[in-house]
């Protein structure tokens, strides 16, 4: 009688589980693309032109950035010295052509009132990175792959062409930055050193 039992029970079992519900699958955690940083720490070596109101002016550039420390050193297209602009957290020093330094202690503040004209240093080393800056509203168009092709933020607009890779990342090539009819700035990158 206890094999006949067993048998029963095992006939039930069998079918119950005939008739169970498969376990659920794996719930499948989506694969988070990690956000873009802006750069913090770089050296860039390229072209620039800026355009501001009726001033053009042309060179190169070497920009070099750790932090909160900022080094640009601006040449003329044949490699003279025009300008050189050191960075220290709050502290800004620019030093002119014929070796005439001003200081200001009121940050990037302070850089835009020693040069004449507002800078975007801060939101460079975000564009830079082809990436936008967390929480601020915008709105943006992206290339083929991905990457970002067109941003406009605040006052800003900004155009990201020819990628290029750097590393593990990919970073622009050429930027031009606008702020109304009044400001135009075109960087070309030729070279980065990303530590």
């Amino acid at each position: 009688m206890g094999t006949a039992l067993h048998r029963v029970v095992l006939v039930g079992l069998i079918a119950l589980a005939g008739c169970a519900t498969p376990p659920p699958a794996p719930l499948r955690v989506p694969v988070l693309v990690p956000a873009i940083q802006p750069l913090t720490a770089f050296t860039l070596e390229g072209r620039i032109a800026l355009r501001t109101g009726d001033e053009n002016i042309s060179g190169g550039l070497r920009w070099t950035r750790q932090g909160s420390h900022d080094h640009l050193v601006l040449t003329t297209p044949m490699g003279g010295a025009v300008a050189e602009v050191l960075r220290e957290g709050e502290r800004v020093e620019v030093t002119d052509h014929k070796g005439q330094r001003r200081v200001s202690m009121a940050g990037l503040a302070g850089l835009d009132e020693l040069v004449g004209v507002k800078l975007p240093l801060d939101e460079l080393s975000w564009w830079l990175a082809g990436a936008v800056r967390v929480g601020v509203p915008h709105r943006a168009t992206r290339d083929d792959e991905g990457r970002l092709a067109y941003l406009e933020y605040a006052d800003w607009r900004i155009d990201l062409r020819r990628y290029q890779s750097v590393g593990e990342r990919s970073l622009p090539h050429k930027l031009t930055v606008r702020r109304g009819d009044d400001f135009e700035l075109r960087l070309v990158v030729d070279q980065w050193q990303i530590p």
